[in-house]
């Protein structure tokens, strides 16, 4: 849109949008300062006095975490405006906003809810003089924590500019006010208040228990100690000058131009506004199963949400894979939905954890199991570019921060939709390669290796049984045979495998391992069995191609049971991370005190190879890798078939737990599965 109005893009009739964002919050700021900028720009078209303070409201709320007493009324007003605008538009099936934004009803009722939040006074908690300095205090751990981690004095590390050497100083940038440290102080924690929409108040609660648990903290700000001064950095391909020191004068420059802009193209532009989980999102649009697209309005001149695109020119993920599955995750949500009929591309980076990987090619190793980009592009219709446009940066000096790592330097990773839209034979794996690919990618999801509970740079194993569902079909739609993918899943289906791949044995997947030769080997998958085949009995209609399985592996629909397993209260300090499972276990044939449960599910080289073990795998243990959790009432929810629940409810030796899958560790008190399950219903009820 700025390139727009510098005449660098060609004109467009319309273009489309889709902002998809899993916290509303986010979703809000960006209705608002929309709403902030077209305002500016009508009274800018009528030449109204004194137009600069609206640009400085809009520089604070999107800068800063706290703001002068005057910017925050003008932005409450924005505020009550944006409320009133939609709740005026009832509970229909969505909702228009500025013309330019369509909301589903669910994303509008999550949007509203927070915008009365930030509308209401935020009491002591929230304050200025209390929060100030605990940010103070935050930010020097953090420059202690990059330090340590980066191998330099962050203390020795130059301001940027005056913005930046004020923020550190005092938690806030200024226009060109002066005084001394001591005074500015006591103006800042007298008159300026929090910017309200940093604020997640839902959220805050649980974050100050999360921390106090795991770094012993009693006071906990809320997570918005980012410095204003390095958004400069973001900005300088679109700034008149290079040599700007205010951050003030430079974001309310951008906004001047990111609103007259909008100005000009407002009547172009369609913008959906989802609340929600990307690969969810996604995957929605793709199956056209997004129920807020599929109603026409009633009203001629509003948002036809029937027009949004199931094909995009580009994708922007940000570095959200780093905590869905990484590239794999990109490739498969993102890649089916980009267009076939001109260049696209999708684009992410790494933000999470890039000193862990040596390489690209080893980032691809950890996260796809393919190491080559070109196999990558085989099998995934995605070949690797260049940006265009990298940002400026002292590359040396960065390359010698991260020890000569140059993966930990890079910037976004683009993926382009590759022109060869069927791939030739001789390019696809061979059968015997494919079946390995796969177990690789079941075992890792089933047996994680182990990881450290606490790391600057952990490397998340988040996935569950259904991205291998997701991946078996892929396969099909690259070309690979139908019965080479139904062999794959009625092995799995029977309990056992037999093969040459293993769960990892490393941290991060190396691609020196991924070729590593292992003596063929029959794995034991019947820990996993009952919730393969409940999913695979769920799935089995969405696959393009039928599948042979053994008799009774698979059950009709409504013999397939939604659950609920209510626990004990509990806190768990990571409980956002996607690293548990439920474990189900007959209790007359495994030790309660010497409960291993890695140890006892493994069976290679590294595993429990007793014959008690190996009774434990056949018939006392079910893992379920897909559920939810509560934590508000503490409840788990799951699928599973009906015979399968029969029997680990009809006795008393069935207990639940639920445990961590990156150190194998119990997280909440072992229940009863015949008292604490309660069944809602079936499938088929949906």
């Amino acid at each position: 849109m700025m390139n727009q109005r510098k005449g660098k893009n060609k004109a467009f009739t319309q273009a489309y949008f889709t902002i998809i964002d899993i916290n509303a919050p986010a979703l809000a700021r960006t209705l608002i300062m929309f709403d902030m900028g077209f305002r500016y720009a009508a009274m800018k078209t009528q030449k109204m006095p004194r137009i600069e303070d609206a640009l400085t409201v809009m520089s604070y709320m999107f800068s800063s975490a706290f703001m002068p007493s005057f910017a925050a009324e003008k932005m409450l007003e924005h505020i009550r405006t944006v409320i009133d605008e939609l709740e005026e538009q009832g509970d229909g099936v969505g909702s228009d906003f500025m013309g330019m934004f369509y909301l589903p009803r669910e994303t509008r009722i999550q949007v509203v809810r927070k915008l009365k939040q930030w509308a209401e006074p935020l009491g002591e908690k929230y304050a200025t003089k209390r929060l100030r300095p605990l940010m103070m205090e935050n930010l020097e751990i953090e420059k202690f924590r990059r330090s340590m981690m980066l191998n330099f004095d962050a203390a020795k590390v130059p301001y940027e500019n005056r913005s930046d050497q004020e923020f550190n100083e005092l938690g806030v940038v200024f226009g060109n006010q002066q005084g001394s440290k001591a005074e500015l102080l006591e103006h800042i924690d007298t008159h300026w208040v929090t910017n309200p929409t940093v604020l997640d108040m839902d959220y805050q609660p649980r974050r100050e228990q999360e921390i106090r648990a795991s770094q012993g903290l009693s006071e906990v700000p809320p997570g918005f100690d980012w410095n204003p001064a390095e958004m400069i950095k973001s900005l300088r391909s679109i700034l008149s000058t290079e040599k700007e020191e205010d951050v003030l004068k430079i974001v309310s420059e951008v906004f001047e131009h990111f609103s007259l802009v909008m100005m000009n193209l407002h009547s172009r532009i369609k913008i959906e506004v989802i609340a929600g989980e990307m690969a969810d999102v996604l995957d929605r649009i793709r199956h056209g199963n997004l129920k807020d697209r599929l109603q026409r309005p009633n009203d001629v001149e509003a948002i036809d949400p029937t027009q949004f695109p199931r094909e995009y020119d580009r994708i922007h993920m940000n570095n959200i894979p780093d905590y869905i599955g990484g590239p794999l995750a990109a490739f498969l949500t993102g890649g089916p939905l980009l267009r076939q009929d001109r260049p696209s591309n999708l684009r992410f980076n790494n933000l999470l954890n890039p000193p862990m990987f040596k390489s690209h090619d080893q980032f691809l190793a950890e996260y796809v199991l393919m190491h080559d980009a070109k196999e990558v592009e085989s099998n995934f219709g995605v070949t690797r570019e260049k940006n265009p446009n990298p940002p400026e940066v002292d590359e040396a000096a960065l390359l010698q921060m991260f020890g000569g790592n140059k993966f930990a330097i890079e910037d976004y990773f683009i993926w382009a939709k590759s022109s060869t839209k069927t791939t030739l034979s001789k390019r696809l794996m061979s059968r015997s390669a494919l079946e390995r690919w796969l177990y690789l990618h079941l075992l890792k999801i089933c047996l994680p290796y182990p990881r450290p509970k606490l790391s600057d740079r952990p490397v998340h194993a988040p996935l569950n049984l259904t991205t291998f569902l997701r991946i078996v079909g892929h396969m099909h739609d690259v070309g690979y045979p139908a019965h080479w993918l139904s062999g794959v899943l009625s092995s799995v289906c029977e309990g056992s495998i037999s093969t040459t791949a293993r769960a990892p044995w490393e941290l991060v997947v190396s691609p020196e391992n991924l070729s590593t030769s292992y003596p063929q080997r029959k794995t034991c998958l019947n820990p996993w069995r009952a919730e393969f085949t409940t999913l695979l009995s769920l799935w089995v209609g969405l696959f393009p191609f039928g599948i042979i399985t053994p008799e009774s592996a698979l059950v009709p629909a409504e013999k397939v049971v939604e659950c609920t397993v209510a626990f004990p209260g509990f806190f768990e300090a990571q409980g956002r991370v996607m690293h548990f499972v439920l474990a189900i276990f007959n209790t007359t044939e495994v030790d309660p005190r010497n409960f291993d449960l890695r140890e006892l599910l493994s069976d290679d080289e590294d595993g429990n190879s007793s014959d008690s073990a190996r009774k434990f795998r056949e018939s006392s243990v079910h893992i379920v890798t897909a559920f939810r959790f509560s934590t508000a009432t503490c409840t788990a929810t799951f699928w599973m078939r009906q015979d399968v629940l029969d029997e680990f409810t009809s006795t008393d030796s069935w207990q639940i737990c639920i445990c961590r899958t990156d150190s194998w560790e119990e997280v909440s008190s072992r229940v009863s599965a015949s008292e604490s399950m309660s069944r809602i219903g079936t499938w088929e009820r949906e």
